[in-house]
């Protein structure tokens, strides 16, 4: 077997009975089809391709072999639908071509060619044709056709010769790519993949609609793409101006776009070629298919015109190496195997350069349509055109898992795509951050309501609270069972955290963690850590060690502030102390001061879950923080009379919102008691009491 066959080989042994590698083709004839010709075609369609009378058989020790069919019983079903018309007649046909495409192959049995013939009237037929890729591959359809027709045409007696005897057969291309692999050429291949990939990371973690089945069912649905005449003859002039191609320029984008999404910098995406390196082979039907892996990476900032020339050397590079098949790379590699994903990538793009000749069977009129099987061998599969349409336009399409994304998730998806090409194409001088996706629409904040109160321009929270403080002094800032806090007294008391932590060697851009329950205690540590100039990192005490331990390293928290009435958490090296305390400690005159923070500092650093890998630090502004907080105030037009209870985990980041809008109003926060949450019944009386 080539190397591709046997990676499909192996894939079906280890999952038998699916249609993944399904090649669907529906032919739409129109005039007087000669059936008896037709079968006679097929027949020497498959006597010309060994490919399609191959089957796939373990020998003795356990290694695939092809058996090559001397021969094999070709068949063409005939199926009459001439009762049926209209809608039903379409609808039959459809559902027919949909099952087809859908019935797997026995590779041990064979054949790997399957037709069927519907036949609507003496005039009209569908000609429904199904390969497995071990046998074929995109440029295999346009041989398949171009054969077909002029065997078809041989055996109606038309004026036409059958296509010329074929030198050499697929068997022959398997022991050459073999022989020309272990010749050397092979292992200073390898050692180029080797190199490009390594530390590349193994995953594309999109935000998807749902979570990543554990199984994947490779179910998809397929969306068109459309680039319109004057983005596509723009396309055309910045690639000719920068050396590339168009296909170069796409993917430069797409990788953008990806890494946008992800949150990444560096991304590799899967690209196909056809792997036809020698003339004799574009007259064979065969895999011939190899994939190659497009790595790109600009964690340094550059402008677009200098990563779409790092992507047209990774292109380019992996060209010139693209004879080493791609199982032999993942064996090299050797990415972390998870079942749900592909090794390496996720992604597929393309550009279908492969000839596109229609079926010419004499006296018909034939067209071509390729059957959607509802597949999804990727995450995403983007395949554009090479060439623009007859109106100038550029055509694609993409293919997603529907287990993973909504149709409407994926189209908002294209449009970021499209409008950030537009932004690529207009500034490729411009820095690669500064190039816009996002629509007018998206961009724009639609107005609710009476007009919105402006936000100040620099802002921090606490001095904002502060400013509430010297208006409402006496008013209630926080209440927990029966037990209250001034404004006046939420200051005073935050300024001494402050003041201790400074004491203690807080300074600004550090981050110190809050490891307590909610208490009274609790606001107030917030509010000192932000006048220190520190950012504060909220922590649950109950969570895993490792967790702890992940989240104390790599905020390289400076200090864990506590209370009495939580636990004490693992905190290794880093210094441990209670807000007690903080408050408590007569604190000298000369005790260093608030510090002015700028709005663009941190506030605080929440942690996200870890489900997709390790946790990861999302930091909060001042200013991002401010903002959201007067849209919340405004939303719910929060008063100084106003109770709000204070309810979700101190480390999510509502708690920010509950707590810190009502705090900006004037109102009260009231805090349920520590322990466990509450139930319907408790949580009722609590606002009943509460008022």
């Amino acid at each position: 077997l080539s190397y591709a066959q046997q990676r499909l080989w192996f894939l079906d042994r280890l999952a038998p009975g699916g249609a993944l590698y399904n090649v669907p083709l529906a032919l739409s004839v129109e005039g007087p089809l000669d059936v008896p010709a037709l079968a006679a075609a097929l027949r020497g369609l498959v006597a010309r391709h060994a490919s399609l009378r191959t089957r796939f058989v373990a020998d003795a020790a356990g290694e695939p072999r092809q058996v090559i069919v001397a021969d094999p019983d070709v068949r063409l079903d005939v199926e009459d639908l001439s009762h049926l018309t209209g809608r039903k007649r379409d609808a039959a046909v459809e559902e027919a071509a949909s099952l087809e495409a859908r019935r797997p192959f026995d590779l041990e049995r064979g054949p790997l060619l399957r037709a069927r013939l519907l036949r609507s009237a003496d005039d009209r037929h569908e000609l429904l044709l199904t390969l497995h890729h071990a046998a074929s591959d995109g440029w295999s359809v346009d041989v398949l056709l171009r054969d077909l027709g002029a065997l078809y045409a041989a055996a109606t007696g038309a004026d036409a010769q059958p296509p010329a005897p074929l030198t050499v057969g697929y068997a022959d291309y398997a022991e050459w790519q073999r022989r020309f692999l272990d010749a050397g050429v092979g292992e200073r291949q390898l050692a180029y993949w080797t190199e490009r990939l390594r530390a590349a990371p193994p995953t594309l973690d999109l935000p998807t609609d749902r979570p990543r089945p554990a199984v994947p069912r490779y179910t998809g649905e397929v969306l068109p793409l459309r680039l319109a005449a004057p983005l596509a003859a723009r396309l055309a002039e910045v690639s000719r101006a920068h050396g590339a191609t168009a296909f170069m320029t796409l993917l430069a984008v797409f990788q953008l776009l990806l890494g946008r999404y992800a949150g990444a910098r560096d991304v590799s995406v899967g690209s196909p070629v056809s792997g036809r390196t020698r003339p004799e082979l574009e007259q064979l039907i065969g895999f011939f298919v190899n994939t190659l892996v497009l790595r790109t990476r600009w964690e340094d900032e550059p402008t677009f015109a200098e990563l779409l020339e790092r992507v047209r050397e990774t292109t380019l590079g992996a060209y010139d190496h693209q004879d080493v098949p791609f199982e032999q790379i993942v064996e090299a590699v050797r990415p972390p195997r998870d079942p749900g994903r592909s090794p390496l990538f996720q992604v597929m793009f393309s550009q279908q350069n492969v000839p596109r000749t229609t079926a010419a069977l004499p006296g018909l009129s034939v067209a071509v349509r390729e059957v959607p099987g509802g597949i999804a061998k990727f995450d995403l599969t983007v395949a554009w055109d090479e060439a623009p349409s007859a109106t100038g336009e550029l055509c694609g399409h993409v293919e997603y898992d529907v287990d993973l994304f909504d149709r409407a998730t994926v189209e908002r998806m294209m449009r970021h795509y499209v409008s950030l090409l537009r932004s690529a194409l207009a500034e490729p001088a411009a820095r690669v951050s500064a190039l816009g996706m996002l629509s007018a629409d998206e961009l724009g904040v639609p107005a609710a309501g009476p007009a919105r109160t402006p936000v100040p321009a620099a802002t921090t929270l606490h001095g904002l609270v502060g400013a509430v403080a010297r208006r409402l002094p006496e008013r209630t800032a926080l209440s927990q069972d029966g037990h209250t806090v001034s404004y006046a007294q939420l200051e005073e008391r935050s300024d001494s955290v402050c003041r201790y932590l400074r004491a203690r060697g807080v300074r600004p851009g550090d981050t110190v963690v809050v490891a307590m329950d909610r208490c009274l205690g609790w606001p107030t540590a917030l509010l000192g850590i932000l006048k220190a100039g520190a950012a504060y990192v909220p922590m649950d005490t109950r969570a895993p060690r490792e967790r702890l331990a992940h989240v104390l390293a790599d905020a390289r928290a400076v200090l864990v502030l506590g209370s009495r009435t939580s636990a004490v958490p693992p905190c290794g090296d880093t210094p441990y102390t209670l807000v007690e305390d903080a408050i408590d400690t007569p604190v000298p005159d000369r005790a260093p001061r608030p510090v002015d923070v700028h709005p663009a500092a941190p506030a605080y650093i929440l942690y996200t879950s870890g489900t997709t890998g390790r946790p990861k630090g999302v930091c909060v502004s001042h200013a991002n923080l401010v903002h959201t907080l007067e849209a919340v105030a405004e939303r719910y037009a929060l008063q100084p009379d106003d109770r709000a209870l204070q309810f979700a985990s101190p480390t999510f980041d509502v708690a920010a919102e509950e707590l810190f809008a009502t705090l900006l109003r004037g109102g009260a926060v009231v805090l349920p008691a520590a322990g466990p949450v509450p139930g319907i019944g408790e949580l009722v009386s609590l606002a009943r009491r509460e008022r």
